[in-house]
């Protein structure tokens, strides 16, 4: 059911996440009634979505996701994170891609995150580098958003000092964004992660970062 609710939503371009859990659980929106959706206040687009997602071939699309290189957990699964099932609203699904995508993801005290501004100054890329390869050196991993300046800084200095990195993704983890990181992308996956909670082919779009 959380794949489902998850699938609707990619193509409606909602976040289902909230709306899920306002429902009782995604289980409950999948089936809910038209009165009961309406009730929820949610969008037409998203409600005629989610018709379609109780008749989805969610072995076929879990075929498809295999294929293309990409694991699958939702919260129902046993692979589902630990660390994200103690947020307040956890995503309901998460896709990986990359040498990584069926390891566990490191533990919080194993893990540092480096993100900063998209403009930065020379001495503030040189230092974020620096951070990211020392991290990776001490068997750190960094995690970033593959975003201009900062984050791409610290994902290259993890890559440099031969550590794996991950990217967590504001699109499906099947597209390279900013498209100029393509390169970085590549890189990331060679030895490393890429994770989003939007399922492959989901377009980038400012609400989702």
């Amino acid at each position: 059911a959380a794949l489902r609710v998850v699938i609707a939503g990619a193509r409606a371009g909602i976040e289902p996440g909230g709306i899920a859990r306002r429902a009782g659980g995604p289980e409950k929106l999948l089936t809910a009634p038209a009165g009961r959706l309406e009730r929820l206040g949610l969008p037409d687009s998203f409600a005629q979505e989610l018709r379609r997602a109780r008749r989805a071939d969610v072995a076929a699309f879990r075929a498809e996701l295999a294929e293309s290189g990409t694991v699958c957990a939702t919260l129902a699964d046993a692979a589902y994170p630990a660390a994200l099932r103690e947020l307040h609203d956890p995503p309901l699904a998460v896709f990986r891609r990359g040498a990584l995508a069926e390891t566990p993801l490191p533990a919080p005290a194993s893990a540092v995150a480096i993100v900063g501004a998209r403009r930065p100054t020379d001495a503030g890329l040189r230092i974020a580098r620096r951070l990211g390869a020392f991290a990776a050196g001490r068997g750190v991993t960094v995690v970033s958003g593959m975003a201009l300046g900062i984050d791409a800084a610290g994902h290259g200095g993890a890559l440099d000092a031969g550590g794996p990195t991950i990217a967590v993704l504001g699109c499906g983890t099947d597209i390279a964004y900013p498209r100029r990181h393509r390169g970085l992308y590549e890189r990331i996956l060679e030895c490393g992660l890429a994770i989003s909670e939007y399922p492959p082919g989901t377009a980038p779009a400012p609400w989702r970062f």
